[in-house]
């Protein structure tokens, strides 16, 4: 009988030592946990807009702005509970500088839970404010159409445009406005991204998304809104498909040159002006030569157009003349054209 006494008192000691240890172990991971968690630090209370984050849409938000709460740059998530600040519209993803104070126990928004309506998975805010100061924060400053460029049509199944920088690069286009009207030949200032992952489509350039547009006048007081003069050797035979009605400087140094020439459109038509760098001095006047070639493809179409085309030839007023008369002869065209 002692020996089955000693037996069970023995088993009851060592369980009352087991559920011990638990009750400690639980106790030591309460604390822990409770030692790890922290309250969320206030936003700053002034209206001087310290606090940073971005506007976060939320399910089942019912905030100021509706589903549209605040993630602080911390990484909690505040719900507005009021916005004192007018005009202000939010939209998801917008960076802001906002500062918010504790609201009045009477707010409503400080009873109504998230979870009031029947929601998958409702958010859980860790902060209840009142909004003081917010403001949108800009980024980068305003895109600047800074860079000249001409359009020019192309003839390919699934590519009519593309951009020919001043300096000869080519650019596809990618997002240009459906409102801007494109013109082949027309002048433009673009600002662009051609640091994008997209495969080249007219296999003729760089895709570019175009971040602003705008046409610039075709000479008129802005010699940028000329093509610029190609200084090389025409790699074409002149005049092969036009001829030149006239060509004449205005005082901006654009040479404008009208053009009548054949073909099936009127649309396509690449005209490039070239000088081979080189001036040819005189007794009282030095000469120019020039080249206007067509690098568009023949056309066995008899349809005959006009158009107008300027060039950039400001260059060629930089040439030392000493003191001479400067002119200027365009192969195919019998009239000599006054620079300076």
């Amino acid at each position: 009988y002692m020996e089955k006494l000693f037996l069970s008192i023995l088993f009851a000691t060592r369980e009352l030592l087991q559920k011990r240890h638990f009750l400690i172990l639980s106790l030591f991971v309460l604390a822990g946990t409770t030692a790890c968690q922290k309250e969320p630090p206030p936003p700053p209370s002034s209206g001087n807009c310290e606090q940073t984050g971005f506007i976060e849409a939320v399910p089942c938000g019912d905030g100021a702005w509706g589903n549209l709460y605040i993630r602080t740059s911390n990484g909690y998530l505040l719900k507005p509970c009021r916005n004192l600040v007018q005009n202000f519209v939010p939209a998801d993803g917008m960076k802001i500088r906002f500062s918010a104070t504790d609201p009045n126990s009477s707010d409503p928004c400080i009873t109504i839970p998230d979870t009031k309506y029947n929601c998958f998975q409702p958010a859980h805010h860790d902060m209840v404010k009142v909004i003081t100061c917010i403001k949108a924060v800009q980024e980068t400053p305003p895109t600047r159409c800074n860079t000249p460029a001409t359009v020019k049509q192309v003839a390919l199944d699934g590519c009519k445009w593309i951009f020919v920088l001043d300096n000869g690069v080519k650019l596809e286009p990618v997002g240009v406005p459906s409102t801007f009207v494109l013109r082949d030949g027309m002048r433009v200032r673009i600002a662009y991204n051609d640091k994008i992952e997209m495969a080249s489509i007219c296999m003729m350039g760089k895709p570019a998304k175009i971040l602003c547009i705008e046409e610039i006048g075709f000479c008129g007081t802005d010699p940028n809104g000329c093509q610029p003069l190609v200084k090389g050797t025409a790699t074409q035979n002149p005049n092969k498909r036009f001829n030149i009605l006239s060509a004449a400087v205005d005082a901006n140094g654009c040479l404008s040159i009208k053009i009548g020439y054949s073909g099936c459109s009127a649309e396509g038509r690449d005209f490039q002006l070239y000088w081979d760098g080189n001036h040819m001095p005189g007794n009282a006047t030095d000469v120019v030569n020039l080249v206007l070639v067509d690098k568009a493809q023949e056309e066995a179409c008899e349809a005959y157009f006009t158009t107008a085309r300027s060039f950039n030839i400001n260059k060629l007023k930089e040439l030392n003349t000493g003191g001479n008369r400067l002119v200027a002869r365009i192969a195919g065209y019998n009239e000599v054209i006054e620079i300076k």
